[in-house]
């Protein structure tokens, strides 16, 4: 007998009733109707059918609890480490668990937005802050040149 999936025990986590929409939220692609289809066809699975019976099941709280932050990154760790208990995880499960926690981390992000409000800084204090900050994102010794500042008061995009 064969074990479930990622995307399988992900659309059983998801189902509530509505295929169509855990299929979606549990990765599978594709048109309204072909997820639709899929739902369909992930609810004729008798393994699906049982572990959506055996948890509709159990405590009624417990079933509507929403797994915390930590357990789902636990859990993402467990399948990327293959050591989660739906048995063997296949290579491309894998790496989507990966994926899903990178994204989950921020790491997936391929530049740095930074908001706040502007403070008036020195070019030394400016310099001090900016390695500060890069030295909090892991760059070693990080070397800033400063170029010297126009306070001339033209605007540097030549829209004088």
């Amino acid at each position: 007998m064969s074990k479930l999936t990622y995307k399988q025990n992900l659309f059983i986590q998801y189902y509530k009733g509505n295929a169509t929409d855990a299929a979606r939220q549990a990765g599978y692609k594709g048109s309204q109707n072909v997820l639709g289809k899929t739902g369909h066809d992930l609810l004729k699975i008798p393994k699906i059918i049982q572990a959506i019976q055996a948890r509709d099941s159990e405590d009624p709280e417990q079933k509507e609890a929403i797994i915390s932050r930590k357990e789902m990154e636990e859990e993402l760790t467990k399948m990327v480490r293959s050591e989660s208990p739906y048995g063997d995880i296949k290579t491309n499960d894998r790496i989507k668990a990966l994926e899903r926690l990178a994204k989950m981390r921020g790491y997936d992000k391929e530049s740095l937005e930074i908001t706040g409000t502007i403070e008036h800084l020195s070019d030394r204090q400016l310099e001090a802050r900016f390695i500060h900050f890069l030295t909090m994102l892991g760059v070693s010794k990080p070397v800033i040149p400063l170029l010297p500042c126009d306070t001339s008061g033209s605007d540097p995009g030549g829209a004088d």
